[in-house]
């Protein structure tokens, strides 16, 4: 008799994906069936870049950006700060797209973006 079926429910919020075995690209692993994954709401966002000022509270860098000029491509983010002058006019970091492909940036920005 075949072995009973499992059936393992994604949970609403969750995402789910599944991988089949052999790997065709480790073929020399020699399991058979299905690897499944479960995400839990978030694991996929991105982290953000943020500027914090007294007046304003924390803001995206992103939204700074965007909204002072800069263009993104359709979902990227900048979700890291690596370096930055003293004044903040130059910001180095690193932005992430949809497809979790990293890139640097150099943004350069007058100090009255961040409101101060």
């Amino acid at each position: 008799a075949a072995p009973p079926t499992f059936t393992w429910p994604v949970v609403d919020g969750w995402r789910s994906e599944a991988f089949p075995f052999p790997l065709d690209f480790a073929p020399e692993l020699q399991h058979t069936g299905i690897e499944e994954l479960r995400f839990a709401p978030g694991f996929f966002d991105p982290g953000v870049a943020f500027v914090w000022t007294r007046n304003n509270g924390m803001r995206s860098l992103t939204d700074i950006a965007l909204s002072h000029g800069a263009t993104l491509p359709p979902g990227t983010v900048l979700d890291n700060v690596l370096a930055a002058s003293a004044d903040g006019t130059v910001v180095l970091g690193t932005a992430l797209d949809p497809f979790f492909r990293f890139y640097t940036f150099v943004l350069r920005m007058p100090v009255s973006a961040y409101g101060l």
